[in-house]
């Protein structure tokens, strides 16, 4: 609980500036958000699923910090600014990021195998269905109050879609594994705070 509160407690104004920009064709837009989507639902699959209870807190964490991202990417395409408050508050609207589910997370992790493919599809689903909520919400499509229910469905289709491209997840996976492996030592050992753990992560 502790550590996420200091994800969600940062006090700077954005979340880092987006690579992306205006998309004025709907139909390259749509593409657009949903290769970035399921881009980052790869790479939170791969982090969700770091086999390590405890010490995958980190990892976890990770994965809120490239939600948030990935929200505000989407608002770039469609043309809006956002800084990390606003993203932050969108998430938790409908209980991304929250200490519980990473506390979840981490104590099915000592189950072997089954912990980490059940981190690996919730972290997936969770990220999926935040780039579909969010392209809803700034096109308009989905009123604020809608979005924990839009999210919820978003969810379950996320999952499915997480079969089809598990080959992909296990793919991302032994490239970026020893990596992260070395990432993961370089922030235990105090080498490296949280934030540059996020960012170095993010760009696997």
């Amino acid at each position: 609980a502790e550590a996420t509160a200091r994800v969600f407690e940062r006090k700077e104004a954005q979340p880092g500036e987006s690579s992306y920009t205006f998309i004025e064709s709907a139909e390259e837009r749509q593409q657009q958000i949903r290769s970035l989507t399921l881009k980052d639902a790869v790479m939170s699959a791969v982090l969700g699923a770091f086999p390590v209870p405890g010490i995958a807190i980190a990892t976890d964490l990770a994965v809120v910090a490239l939600q948030v991202n990935l929200v505000r990417d989407v608002a770039a395409m469609w043309g809006k600014e956002i800084d990390r408050k606003s993203a932050k508050g969108l998430l938790a609207g409908f209980g991304v990021g929250t200490g519980a589910r990473i506390a979840v997370n981490n104590v099915l992790k000592i189950i072997p195998g089954w912990g980490s493919l059940v981190g690996a599809t919730t972290s997936f689903a969770s990220t999926y269905a935040v780039g579909v909520v969010m392209h809803k919400h700034f096109s308009g499509a989905a009123r604020p109050e809608d979005l924990a229910k839009e999210f919820e469905a978003a969810q379950k289709e996320g999952k499915e879609t997480y079969v089809k491209v598990k080959d992909e997840v296990a793919e991302k996976e032994r490239e970026t594994k020893a990596s992260i492996e070395r990432v993961n030592i370089d922030l235990k050992e105090g080498k490296i705070a949280q934030d540059e753990f996020e960012d170095r992560v993010s760009r696997l």
